[in-house]
């Protein structure tokens, strides 16, 4: 039953209150599978059914922490999920297969002869259909007991809210005894040789997608009643978000150099800002790199003005007006949002770092031990000292002041040309990430090292240098093949086993 504990958003009663939409195959193809395990428990069956089984058991995730914490902590790239849930999709696909072979199976079944399970199988319809139409009252007691408290306090709301879980259960059963019901008739009218295998497998494959489609409706368009918003967006509403307001205005007009917004309080997580090429040391995103949000979580989101400028912030944008050293108001105005028009004010940093900068003092520090409280510090001053972990340097030093000639920037490549006395100490206000970001001087790799907790730290010698980082796309590039050589070669085994099958 798609809706058995609700259907998502305010009518979902179940364990996982994020829920929007029922993980659904369609009853129809649970049938089906069900039939090819019966009749064909070979290895193969085996295989699927226990894969099955073991990815239900760890979709539970902390809910069945024995099964799902081995996983997390032993099995290669498991950890990269954002939810349990989503290991779900290899019970989907799997089921697909298992439906495939029972299919199979009912078109070769004997004719004239109804299987055993057929009688026993009708039966819990008939008596389905008995509780369904003269249980409700005692039904609905049984189900609405273990209805949720609703995210609202309104007895009215909430009155209202149970009532639509009610309904959306009571419905969905119907629909499912109908699918059912459907399927057995069909079932028993093949055997019979009342309609053709043709007839009967495209009516079959009608039913399928009938049941899938009508629940996949239900998630993209939404009635009204259903308590639930639509999964798309009409164009009005995209054009909409597209569309300047004069805060936005602003921002995209300073093109002189490259810079960061600060978006305050409950602004933090916006991120429309995005829309207009505007770079945000906030906004969301589901799988954060941990080096930054360790960062954010050790200095309370960078909320010193220090921190904010070594993050190459400009402009400082709240939904208060202040009054602080250190910044210099520049707009108020209202600024579209996900919550609406809201009004904000603008303010920029006066002392900002550029995107790169030399530093001239390097203290040393034990990676587990670093130094989050002087970096915290009102006083800190990110030309002056950096901290880097001893890991990557040994000793503190102190190093020449150089220049910077230009910086170039762009999605996969930044470019940075530098000009210093002796060896110098650079500091670039980007994420460290060496996995995947690769950087050299006049064309030879070299390391870089994780600077302040969170950027990127380089030593720099003497003369004239350009350095790069290049974002590495090899594992993406590794994906796309494999993933193309994949597709080709099903569509290569589904024409061959078609050739094969007609000569």
């Amino acid at each position: 039953i798609p809706s058995a504990l609700g259907f998502g958003g305010q009518t979902y009663w179940g364990d996982m209150p994020f829920t929007d939409y029922p993980n659904y195959m369609g009853i129809i193809t649970m049938l089906l599978a069900i039939i090819g395990f019966v009749y064909k428990r070979d290895r193969f069956m085996w295989f699927l059914f226990t894969t099955s089984l073991l990815a239900i058991f760890i979709s539970f995730g902390k809910n069945l922490a024995i099964i799902y914490d081995l996983f997390y902590s032993f099995f290669p790239f498991f950890n990269k999920f954002r939810v349990p849930a989503m290991i779900l999709i290899l019970v989907q696909f799997n089921t697909c297969i298992m439906a495939a072979i029972g299919m199979d199976h009912l078109i070769s079944i004997n004719k004239n002869k109804l299987p055993n399970w057929f009688w026993p199988s009708t039966g819990v319809l008939i008596f389905l259909l008995l509780i369904l139409s003269f249980g409700e009252s005692t039904l609905k007691d049984l189900v609405s007991s273990g209805f949720t408290q609703p995210r609202t306090q309104d007895p009215r709301l909430v009155q209202a809210i149970n009532s639509l879980r009610w309904d959306m259960w009571y419905k969905d059963a119907w629909a499912l005894l109908f699918y059912l019901s459907t399927t057995m008739s069909l079932i028993w009218c093949f055997i019979f040789n009342k309609v053709s295998t043709r007839t009967f497998s495209m009516a079959i494959l009608l039913l399928l997608v009938l049941d899938v489609i009508i629940v996949d409706n239900k998630i993209i368009q939404p009635k009204k009643e259903s308590g639930r918003s639509s999964q798309l967006l009409n164009n009005s509403i995209v054009d909409r978000y597209f569309q300047h307001d004069q805060i936005s205005k602003i921002l995209s007009s300073d093109k002189n150099e490259l810079f960061r917004v600060y978006p305050a309080g409950q602004l933090f997580g916006e991120t429309r800002l995005r829309a207009f090429g505007i770079e945000s040391i906030g906004g969301y995103h589901p799988a954060k790199l941990n080096v930054y949000n360790n960062f954010l979580k050790n200095t309370n989101n960078a909320s010193t003005l220090a921190l904010m400028g070594m993050l190459n912030v400009k402009y400082f944008l709240t939904t208060q007006s202040i009054n602080y050293p250190g910044l210099i108001e520049i707009k108020q105005a209202r600024m579209k949002s996900g919550r609406g028009n809201i009004p904000v004010s603008l303010y920029r940093l006066e002392n900002y770092q550029k995107r790169a900068w030399f530093a001239r003092n390097i203290e040393v520090y034990p990676e587990i031990d670093f130094p989050w409280e002087k970096i915290k510090s009102q006083s800190y001053d990110p030309q002056k000292v950096a901290f880097v972990s001893q890991n990557d340097i040994s000793i503190n030093t102190t190093f020449s002041m150089g220049e910077i000639n230009s910086i170039n920037n762009s999605l996969h490549k930044l470019e940075i040309e530098t000009e210093s006395d002796s060896t110098s100490f650079l500091i670039v206000s980007e994420v460290f990430y060496p996995l995947r970001w690769k950087a050299t001087i006049d064309g030879e790799q070299i390391e870089y090292f994780k600077t302040n907790g969170v950027i990127r730290g380089l030593i720099i010698p003497k003369g004239q240098h350009k350095i790069v980082f290049n974002y590495d796309r090899s594992s993406f590039n590794k994906g796309v093949l494999i993933s193309l050589s994949s597709f080709f070669l099903t569509i290569g085994m589904i024409i061959f086993g078609y050739r094969k099958s007609i000569y």
